[in-house]
């Protein structure tokens, strides 16, 4: 599957990166998340933030900066 460019703004910034495939979630260019982990269509991933293992990130939550999220973490909100 190719991965759909996206420019998204981010507290006033934009910032460039795709819909993460295992959930439609936000991820910037310069964030991870691996192909295990769940992004959901509303939630953001951006900064050198890093999502692992079968993390899930969902509901309204940013995850950023050097956030690290792995193992069965869940992040919402």
């Amino acid at each position: 599957m190719v991965e759909q460019m996206e420019t998204r703004e981010i507290n006033g910034v934009r910032v460039e990166g795709h819909l993460h495939p295992k959930g439609g979630g936000f991820v910037a260019d310069t964030a991870f998340v691996e192909s295990t982990a769940f992004v959901g269509c509303n939630a953001y991933v951006f900064g050198n933030a890093r999502v692992s293992d079968e993390a899930q990130v969902s509901d309204k939550a940013m995850v950023s900066d050097e956030a690290r999220v792995s193992g069965k973490a869940q992040v919402f909100g």
